[in-house]
């Protein structure tokens, strides 16, 4: 499975990273984690001065604050940004992507301010 994370920071610069599982030693349980994201994602929180990830498998994405990033999401978006590949994250995403959870119903408005 391939799995991109993308990194949002709150100055607006973006840093892109990808990696297949299959090369990872523990891959199923890597597997696992991500349809669990995909299939019931944290609530979205956004907090100012803090970034924000798109954790995108498939043709599924969402939308993930810093503060959500816990335990083994943590080390899953840690591990892809830091020995995945930006060349592999630069490959044209699927034409039918759904994005979940964007906007923070706290809020309002759009998460980024924008």
């Amino acid at each position: 499975m391939r799995v991109a994370v993308t990194e949002i920071s709150w100055d607006g610069s973006i840093r892109r990273s990808a990696l297949e599982t299959a090369g990872l030693p523990d891959a199923e349980r890597w597997e696992y984690l991500i349809e669990q994201v995909l299939a019931v994602p944290p609530r979205y929180q956004a907090a100012p001065g803090s970034p924000v990830y798109v954790i995108h498998a498939g043709a599924r994405a969402v939308l993930v604050g810093e503060e959500n990033l816990v335990g083994s999401l943590h080390a899953l978006v840690s591990t892809i940004l830091q020995a995945g590949s930006p060349a592999l994250a630069a490959k044209q995403p699927p034409r039918s992507l759904s994005l979940v959870t964007l906007t923070a119903p706290s809020l309002g408005r759009c998460p980024m301010g924008i």
